[in-house]
């Protein structure tokens, strides 16, 4: 197929010092650490946002990891129903990177699975490129507003 999009070369193609936050359902806190917290390691401070229910299931690996909590951050969202998005999001002094896709942030999620992805990149010092911002900050004051019904509730 000529449309394939390699998920992680995508993530390697972000710049290491970029701010970083992750929405998924699932996650590998294995593959995380080992295949893209490597990348902004000692840069940034990833901050992942999992559903509530899926981190009680792993809740033993973050106990486990000595970067969790002290390098990245993940934050356990409870919602009625799940939390379900799965973006990729990161900013640096000229750069926003948006991934929007279907994949959790797992192996299969990222390597195997048939999954759908749109990357979009902003060029922030092009200001003809700036207007996408207006969307992606719809869309993260969205998730903003599930995240604070979900703790209310």
């Amino acid at each position: 197929m000529d449309n394939e999009i390699d998920i992680l070369e995508e993530v390697y193609n972000i710049k290491a010092n970029s701010k970083v936050l992750i929405t998924s359902f699932k996650y590998n806190q294995y593959f995380f650490e080992k295949h893209i917290f490597t990348h902004f390691k000692d840069k940034s401070f990833p901050l992942i946002l999992i559903d509530y229910n899926e981190y009680q299931n792993n809740i033993l690996d973050s106990i486990k990891s000595k970067y969790a909590e002290t390098k990245y951050f993940i934050e356990p969202i409870k919602v009625t129903g799940t939390f379900h998005p799965k973006l990729f999001f990161s900013i640096s002094e000229d750069e926003a990177v948006f991934l929007i896709g279907s994949n959790n942030l797992t192996p299969a999620g990222y390597s195997t699975n048939l999954e759908s992805i749109v990357p979009v990149t902003i060029n922030l010092n092009d200001s003809e490129e700036k207007y996408l911002l207006i969307d992606i900050s719809k869309v993260l004051l969205d998730l903003k507003e599930i995240i604070k019904i979900g703790r209310a509730s």
